[in-house]
């Protein structure tokens, strides 16, 4: 718990005092560089630290918390050299083992993630910890050994929100349906607003056909957090998706599907996948002006997006402006895309929407315990 403004000021003043006693007081150098921190005067708190190891250059807490600091900044490389000097000096630091392989996984280095979590868990039998090293073993395929962490984490602590939904999204994906509802179930048990277990779960009701209950899914959750930006771009696609179940491409359904994405876009407005999926959907609609007007939208935020350039010189064409058709095909770059691509608008069914973003819905703590 951060400090009150009061309560900081007499620390502040406790540490200075403590200071002009005894200058060599390398813990007191620590405190004020964790006062600062608090405050978000980053480099006040790396003067300090600096004082701290100048005083005590053997000190393995100091280089942790300089590691913490620098990832903090963003800047990765200088942490881990801060964060492998306190492993140098301590082996059996496994806070700093833990820091280090976050930086890892978030750079995308797997497997040096990997071994930095498999020493971290071994020191320190966290949830935390091996929830995360049973992850670092789930994006680098090897899922049995991930599943033995996920549930190793709930045996410490069953009522972890966070071990569920990642057991649970292991399950779904094996296939395992009514096992990872239970798990997706338990999340949502213990954080009755989890987000992140909502969207999981209008997932698996898709993943089951079940359509209808995995719109009511998110439009629940909706019903109580309106301002998910995320919940109502999947909920658009569930929409779409259900439309193009039905072969409708106007009425009800296709009104929604508009509906949540504009909510997306009003939400975020610099989520060029809601604008893409919008377009799409006003197509699908026979609204080629308002698609090419959304469409554009999407492109001033992302110019090099090779899927709404093509859209708009095919929008274009079909509308008879055949200048800024060529204008379109000229300026885009298209490139293979892992989206799915729109079909023509003249298509007898409803082009495909932009997946979910599977990053986002991923995404787990990024702090040391």
């Amino acid at each position: 718990m951060l400090r009150s403004q009061g309560e900081s000021d007499e620390a502040f003043v406790a540490l200075r005092e403590a200071l002009a006693h005894r200058p060599g007081y390398a813990a007191a150098y620590r405190d004020l560089a964790a006062l600062y921190i608090e405050r978000e005067m980053y480099d006040k708190a790396e003067e300090e630290l600096e004082k701290a190891l100048k005083t005590d250059p053997n000190h393995a807490e100091s280089y942790y918390q300089l590691g913490l600091l620098r990832q903090r900044q963003g800047r990765n490389d200088e942490a881990i050299d801060a964060l492998q000097e306190a492993i140098s000096l301590r082996p059996d630091f496994g806070e700093a083992h833990y820091a280090l392989g976050v930086i890892y996984r978030n750079e995308g280095r797997l497997d040096l993630a990997l071994g930095q979590f498999t020493e971290a868990s071994a020191i320190i039998d966290s949830a935390e910890t091996h929830l995360n090293l049973g992850l670092a073993y789930q994006a680098e395929g090897r899922v049995d050994e991930a599943e033995q962490e996920f549930r190793h984490a709930l045996t410490i602590e069953p009522d972890n929100p966070d071990a569920h939904l990642a057991l649970g999204r292991l399950l779904r994906e094996r296939g395992n349906f009514e096992a990872a509802l239970q798990e997706l179930r338990a999340a949502l048990d213990a954080r009755p607003d989890f987000l992140q277990a909502f969207l999981e779960l209008a997932e698996l009701r898709k993943d089951q056909g079940d359509l209808p209950r995995a719109i009511q899914t998110l439009e629940r959750l909706l019903a109580n957090q309106p301002d998910k930006a995320e919940a109502w771009y999947q909920l658009g696609n569930l929409y779409v998706a259900r439309a193009r179940q039905e072969r409708s491409q106007s009425g009800p359904l296709l009104m929604k599907a508009i509906e949540a994405y504009t909510r997306t876009s009003q939400l975020d407005p610099t989520d060029t996948r809601a604008l893409y999926n919008l377009a799409v959907a006003h197509l699908a609609g026979g609204d080629a002006y308002t698609a090419v007007t959304r469409l554009r939208e999407a492109i001033r935020i992302q110019p090099d997006d090779g899927d709404a350039w093509e859209l708009l010189g095919m929008t274009e064409r079909d509308l008879r402006r055949f200048a800024e058709s060529v204008e379109a095909a000229d300026t885009g770059r298209p490139a293979p895309s892992q989206r799915c691509l729109a079909a023509p608008p003249a298509c007898s069914d409803l082009p495909r929407p932009r997946a979910a973003r599977r990053s986002d819905r991923r995404a787990t703590r990024s702090y040391a315990p």
